[in-house]
């Protein structure tokens, strides 16, 4: 019967790192695009 909690709460774990990687590369890709704009090399799309 723990087995169950014990195999959803490492699903839950894997999860919560996987937005924590995905916000982690959203904040590079922006912070990339923001060094792009201060150079000048951003155009309106």
């Amino acid at each position: 019967m723990f087995g169950i909690f014990g195999k959803k709460a490492r699903r839950a774990a894997v999860e919560i790192k996987k937005f924590e990687k995905r916000d982690l590369a959203q904040a590079v890709i922006n912070a990339a695009y923001l060094v792009a704009c201060a150079d000048g090399e951003c155009e309106a799309s």
